[in-house]
This record gives structure tokens, sequence and C-alpha cells, in this order.
């Protein structure tokens, strides 16, 4: 009996992988047969495959997926991602908790598994800058929740046949045939259309003014990222090192007026 594991990781600056392997180790210790995979070398339509998945992935910026996650993140968060009814998950997500979307990366592949139908067996972990001890949490919830879990061989559902009709069902050519010059007075009655529910007044009223006016405006809220950057002005740009150094190092001072970008201290761009 298999009791295979597949562990995949997202990451920037390699942490995530690093934890990764250190899950992997752990749990082929106690016996399991662990797959690590970096997600970039993992094809997103493969995850209807797994059975059983860890998912350990860092996040980007303020809230996206690090780079290599991003091709399984956008075939999982598409509307017509399929639905994952055997696959049972859990989700560590590393991040720093001074950011306003902590860990994001990991609540969306937490949340989104669970909608496509998939099976939580273990809490999500959020691991801020200090990750050893929450990982270590985690990890021990994962390997108590393991136990519990079965590992037969998922059956197979085939979908059912339709029986042909008997002989006797049948009717006769004879008996269904339409003569060639008679028009055939049997049509099919068309579906009652179901009755609407009558406005509130208010729903009325914002049903009128919606006619007249368009839906709500929505205020632009660019998502920048590597795949869709925003352009900004270089508003200082000097070096920093005396003359005849051997390097150049500059001083950059970027003008974000206008592109709906924040910065904090500690942020990296690029």
């Amino acid at each position: 009996m298999s009791r295979a594991i597949t562990i995949l990781y997202g990451t920037e600056t390699f942490t995530a992988e690093g934890y990764a392997e250190r899950t992997g180790e752990e749990l082929e210790s106690e016996g399991y047969e662990v797959t690590v995979t970096d997600m970039e070398d993992f094809e997103p339509e493969d995850i209807s495959t797994l059975r059983t998945l860890l998912v350990i992935t860092s996040t980007y910026g303020n809230g996206d997926p690090p780079a290599n996650a991003e091709p399984l993140y956008e075939h999982l968060m598409a509307d017509n991602a399929e639905r994952l009814p055997h696959l049972r998950f859990s989700v560590c997500g590393l991040g720093d908790s001074t950011y306003s979307r902590f860990a994001q990366c990991g609540k969306d592949f937490d949340r989104r598994l669970a909608s496509l139908g998939g099976t939580r067996f273990s809490p999500r972990q959020d691991c801020d800058v200090d990750i050893d001890p929450p990982w270590e949490e985690w990890l021990g919830q994962v390997k108590t929740a393991l136990t519990a879990l079965s590992w037969e061989p998922v059956p197979e559902t085939t979908a059912p046949t339709a029986p042909e009709p008997s002989a006797s069902a049948a009717p006769s050519a004879e008996a269904s045939a339409t003569p060639p010059d008679v028009a055939s007075t049997t049509a099919a009655a068309p579906e009652a259309e179901p009755a609407s529910m009558p406005l509130s007044a208010a729903a009325a009223e914002a049903s009128v003014l919606h006619e007249r006016c368009g839906p709500p405006a929505v205020p632009d809220a660019p998502h920048a990222r590597r795949r869709n950057p925003v352009l900004v002005r270089v508003a200082v740009n000097q070096s920093i090192t005396g003359e005849g150094a051997s390097r150049d190092i500059r001083h950059l001072e970027l003008d974000l007026t206008g592109s709906g970008l924040t910065y904090l201290p500690g942020d990296s761009i690029g």
C-alpha cells in the first residue's frame, strides 16, 4: 500500500525550498514516499492526479505568488479549474507580518484548494519571519493527521451506461414514419418560464438607477507584479561612491505619484 505524499513549494529566495526539503526528510524517516517538487517544474494539469499534497510557499511583495508558483496559482484560480474531490492537502505559508497581506499566497492556495473540493486534513500554518517554531508546530500536526488517513487507492468511478432500448419498446418503422407529403402535427410544448419575483421598493429603485446611470464605478487599483509592471519616474539617480572606487553604488529615488503603489521600509523593487 503506497503512502505517497507530494510537496510543492513556491519560493523567491529559496527559503520555502529549504523547508520543503526538511519536511520531506522528516516524513521519509517515518516511512512515507515523498516527492518534493518546485512548482515551476510541476504541470498544473497534474494537480487532479494527486491524492495527498503539502504546499509550502512564500509570498512575493504584498500578497502575490512567487514567480515559480505563478503557473500553478493561475491555473487553480481560473474559473474553469477542475474539481479536486479526492485531494487531501495542508498548506504552510511563509511571510512577514509587517505586511498587510501577510502570507497571502499560502492563504490563497489553502482557500482555493478547499473551494475546488479538496479536504484540508491539517490546518494551514502562517509562519512569520521566525519560521522554525510555527513550521515545527505545523509539521507535528501534519504527522498526526497523516496517521489517521486512509491510504487505500481511490476507487475509479465510471459514468453509468444508458440501457439499450428493448426490441419491444422500439416503435416500428411503419408506425413512426411520417409521410413525406404530410406535415407532423406533434410539437414539443414550450417550457414554462419561471414566474418573476416582485421587486421590493428599494430593489426597484436601485434597478432604475442602474439602468439610468450604469454600474457603480470601480476604482482603478493596479496589481503590480513582475509580469504586470508599473512604470514610474526616476526622480534621483546619483552615485554615492567616491572617484576611483571599484564599484558604482547609486542612490535612487522613485516618484510613485499616480501609480497607486505604496512602499514600506524593507520592500524590494524590481
